[in-house]
């Protein structure tokens, strides 16, 4: 899958590729916590861009079981937070250090065609939270944690 940058939006670093990545991956899996799931459809789509009262613009998800322009929206965090409580956590967690180590390499940043990178693109600090450190293999993460 090939991640693109975002383009005139407010900062979201690595939390924006995990959210695009689970969404990708496993869309039908991650029911709206308000609405619960519906026949068979994705919980959430999102939107290319939504535009907050301080004038930054950011990547909002609507719930897919209300008509586009109206019902809730949540943002990455909400959507990754939904996704850790309808997956398995293994899974989530190996999805999560894929994403660590693509944003961590050198050879491995995503960038969109005719588009330069912007730094905080590749900023992978947002993701450790969601890092269970009591399960994860301390061994691969050891580059993070000398960070």
């Amino acid at each position: 899958m090939t991640l693109n940058p975002r383009v005139g939006m407010a900062v979201e670093g690595g939390k924006l590729y995990l959210a695009q990545t689970l969404h990708h991956y496993y869309r039908k899996y991650i029911h709206c916590s308000h609405h619960g799931p519906v026949d068979g459809r994705p919980g959430h789509h999102r939107t290319a861009r939504k535009v907050h009262e301080t004038g930054k613009v950011y990547r909002v998800w609507f719930c897919t079981s209300q008509p586009k322009g109206e019902g809730h929206r949540i943002d990455n965090t909400e959507y990754i937070e939904l996704a850790i409580a309808h997956s398995d956590r293994a899974l989530f967690d190996r999805i999560l250090h894929e994403i660590i180590r693509q944003l961590r390499s050198r050879n491995c940043q995503p960038v969109a065609r005719h588009h330069s990178p912007q730094p905080d693109d590749f900023d992978y600090h947002a993701l450790l939270p969601y890092v269970d450190w009591q399960r994860v293999d301390k061994t691969v993460f050891k580059e993070i944690l000398l960070d």
